[in-house]
C-alpha cells in the first residue's frame, strides 16, 4: 500500500499455526491497489490461488528425476537413449544417440560428447546394417528384445536389453560379454580336443580289443590243437601198447603154432589120403595155415610206427584167436 504498485508472488508457502497436521500449503498470491481520483490508495484486493498440488507434483517430478539421474550415472550397465531415423520413405536407415551414461562411455570407449546428437553412422562409421534393423523394430513396434551380438566396430561382444519408452524411440541397456566369450571359446576349443583326444584313444582302444580278440581266438585254437594233438598222442601210446601186448601173444601163439603145424604135415605124409585120419589132419593143418596167417597180421599190427597208426578193429583177430585155442 505504501508504494502503491500491485504485488504478485507466486507457490507461496504457508503453514497453519496450530494444526500442523495440515502440512504445508502453497499459493499465489496477487495484491492490487484500488486509488482514488487523486491516486492514493483507498483499497487493495487481495486474490489467492492454491497451487499445492501443482508445486507437490513438480516436487515429485523433480525428485524423480533426481533418482533417475542418480541411478543413471551410478548403474554399472552401460545406457544409451536414442531416436530413429528415416528416410523420404519412411524407413529407418539410421538412429541418433540422445543421451548416455558413464558406463557407456567406460564400456564403449566413446565419449559422450562425442556420440549425443549424432547418428549410429556418423559416430560408428562402416557399422553393421543388422543394428539398426534390430533397434528399429523395436522403436516401431514397442516389442522388447534381449540378445547377444558381436560389434566389430567396438570389437567387443555384448548383451543388450532393448525397448521403447516412447514411440520412434529405444533405450539400449548392455554389458560387456567379451571375456565371457572368449573362456566360452578357449572351454569349446579344449572341449573339442578332448573329444578328438577322447575318440583317439576309443579308436586305439577298439584296434588293441580286435587284437586282443583275435589273439584269445588264437590262443583258444591251439588250445584245441593242442587238446586234439595230446588226444591222438595218448591214442598212439594206447595203440602202441595194444600193439606190443599183441605181439607178445602173437609170439607166444607163433611158438605154440610151428609146431603143430611141422608135426601135422610130417603125419599128412605118412597117412593114406583116403582115410578119415588124413582129412583131419588136412582141416588141421588148414586151419593151423589160417592161425598164421592171422598170427602174421597181427605181429604186422604191433610192428606198426606211431606216425602211421590209424584205427582198426582188432576184435575179430582175438575172436579168431580165442577159437584157435580153444580147439
Amino acid at each position: 500500500m505504501a508504494t502503491g504498485e500491485p504485488y504478485h508472488a507466486c507457490a507461496r508457502p504457508f503453514a497453519y499455526t496450530g494444526h500442523p497436521e495440515r502440512g504445508v500449503s502453497y499459493w499465489d498470491w496477487s495484491m492490487e491497489p484500488v486509488k482514488d481520483g487523486e491516486g492514493r490508495v483507498k483499497m487493495v484486493v487481495l486474490s489467492l490461488h492454491d497451487v499445492t498440488a501443482q508445486v507437490r507434483a513438480r516436487m515429485e517430478v523433480y525428485a524423480s528425476e533426481e533418482r533417475y539421474r542418480s541411478l543413471f550415472n551410478s548403474m554399472t550397465e552401460g545406457f544409451a537413449l536414442h531416436e530413429i531415423v528415416t528416410d523420404e520413405s519412411g524407413k529407418p536407415v539410421d538412429y541418433r544417440f540422445l543421451d548416455v551414461n558413464p558406463a557407456f562411455e567406460k564400456l564403449t570407449g566413446l565419449q559422450r560428447e562425442e556420440v549425443v546428437g549424432k547418428t549410429m553412422y556418423e559416430v560408428l562409421p562402416g557399422n553393421d546394417p543388422s543394428w539398426v534393423d534390430i533397434y528399429s523394430t523395436v522403436a516401431l513396434t514397442g516389442e522388447r528384445i534381449q540378445f547377444e551380438k558381436y560389434s566389430e566396430a567396438l570389437d567387443r561382444y555384448l548383451e543388450i536389453s532393448a525397448y521403447c519408452p516412447e514411440p520412434n524411440r529405444f533405450a539400449s541397456i548392455f554389458i560387456d560379454i567379451t571375456k565371457r566369450r572368449k573362456v566360452e571359446k578357449e572351454l569349446l576349443r579344449h572341449r573339442k580336443q578332448l573329444e578328438e583326444l577322447v575318440m583317439a584313444r576309443t579308436a586305439e582302444l577298439e584296434e588293441r580289443n580286435k587284437k586282443l580278440r583275435a589273439e584269445i581266438l588264437e590262443r583258444r585254437k591251439a588250445e584245441d590243437e593242442k587238446k586234439k594233438i595230446e588226444a591222438q598222442l595218448l591214442q598212439a601210446q594206447k595203440m602202441e601198447a595194444l600193439g606190443r601186448f599183441a605181439g607178445g601173444i602173437a609170439h607166444d601163439l607163433n611158438n605154440v603154432l610151428y609146431p603143430v603145424i611141422i608135426n601135422t604135415e610130417m603125419l599128412l605124409e605118412d597117412t593114406e589120403p583116403d582115410t578119415s585120419h588124413h582129412e583131419l589132419l588136412r582141416q588141421t593143418l588148414f586151419a593151423a595155415h589160417r592161425q598164421r596167417d592171422l598170427i602174421q597180421k597181427i605181429l604186422s599190427f604191433s610192428r606198426l610206427s606211431g606216425e602211421n597208426f590209424s584205427p582198426i578193429r582188432v576184435s575179430p583177430l582175438f575172436e579168431e584167436t580165442i577159437g584157435f585155442l580153444r580147439s
